[in-house]
């Protein structure tokens, strides 16, 4: 009976544990499967992390070359879906091709635009100082010349086509003959030609000059031309305005032509003009419009010069200069003395800045 109990008690050991063991294999195993899954999705999770810290440096720096590149770096890298775009580079602008369907195939030109692409903008400066002898149109009887001494600042000046001006001696071949200090708008440029308008900011003449140049009442305003050819230039004026606040302003017009020729370091020009003042354009000093019949070449004059320069340094030039001019039949008939035309030289050291 003893035995007959153990072999029961036995048995329902035995039939227990082989109803709890695969309950706990099962829990121990679901136990294990959850543990793996959150390790493999802790390990995902750390590693998309990673990729994100690794992909923003990159995605930051391609945002700061982006913010600092050029528009032609930043037209070449973007792609555009719907449109396609070429640069040209000899004509500095893009060319865009549309093919929408609202578009019809059509393209159009986007061309860059400079503020600075005025061929004449710039600056120049020159100090010179100037002796010069020889007749003064200012004088009169028989102390007719005089002996001078300048210092004269030549500069010119120009920004967006707007400038301003003051030629000297020292920038002779670069001026016409009959343009004194002015300030004005370059309106038009070729290759060859340059058109200006101008005021007049003085009516003083070019200093070593001036003795000898007729000096007009009111300043002039109006329109030139320059032709600026291998190694010459033609300048044509032409003034119908002047300050005067009474009465015409009369007609002043000019042409003048100049030659200019290298031998070795020496710089020589030459330089012939003609110049037309009806009988509105008073000379400095009158007031009063001559009642005179004479006819319109009575207010001609003509005007000669001749100069040479040589480079002491590449800042110091010295040179020398000689010129002529004939009066006008009505500025003859208007003075006290015999007095028709007249010459004056003279030498000048000029720094360039």
């Amino acid at each position: 009976m003893k035995h007959l109990s153990k072999t029961i008690i036995a048995t329902l050991v035995s039939a227990s544990f082989a109803f709890t063991a695969p309950s706990v294999l099962a829990s121990q195993e679901e136990k294990t499967e959850k543990l793996n899954t959150e390790t493999t999705n802790s390990a995902e999770a750390q590693s998309n992390k990673n990729s994100d810290v690794n992909k923003a440096p990159q995605q930051r720096s391609d945002e700061k070359t982006l913010a600092e590149a050029t528009p032609s770096e930043i037209a070449k890298e973007v792609e555009l879906k719907e449109h396609n775009h070429d640069f040209d580079e000899d004509s500095d602008s893009w060319h865009f091709h549309c093919h929408d369907e609202d578009c019809d195939d059509e393209s159009f030109d986007f061309e860059y635009s400079d503020i600075s692409d005025n061929t004449r903008d710039g600056f120049y400066l020159n100090m010179s100082g100037i002796s010069s002898t020889g007749d003064d149109f200012s004088l009169f009887g028989d102390e007719n010349s005089s002996s001078e001494f300048d210092l004269d600042f030549s500069y010119r000046v120009q920004f967006l086509g707007f400038f301003m001006e003051s030629p000297g001696l020292s920038s002779r071949r670069t001026h016409g003959m009959y343009s004194i200090s002015a300030w004005g708008y370059n309106f038009y440029n070729s290759d060859d030609w340059a058109f200006d308008l101008y005021y007049q900011n003085s009516t003083r003449g070019i200093d070593g000059l001036k003795e000898i140049q007729i000096r007009n009442q009111k300043k002039r305003g109006g329109v030139r031309a320059t032709g600026y050819f291998d190694n010459s230039l033609l300048q044509i004026m032409f003034s119908p305005i002047s300050g005067n606040s009474e009465g015409s302003d009369g007609i002043e017009a000019s042409i003048s032509y100049g030659v200019n020729w290298q031998l070795r370091n020496w710089n020589f020009y030459t330089n012939l003009g003609v110049q037309y003042r009806s009988k509105e354009v008073l000379p400095h000093g009158e007031t009063i419009v001559p009642d005179d019949d004479l006819s319109t070449s009575a207010g001609i004059t003509t005007s000669a010069e001749i100069g040479v320069e040589y480079p002491l340094s590449t800042d110091w030039v010295i040179g020398g200069f000689a010129g002529y001019t004939s009066l006008s039949d009505r500025t003859i008939a208007s003075r006290d003395d015999d007095v028709e035309d007249g010459y004056r030289a003279g030498l000048l050291l000029t720094y360039v800045f």
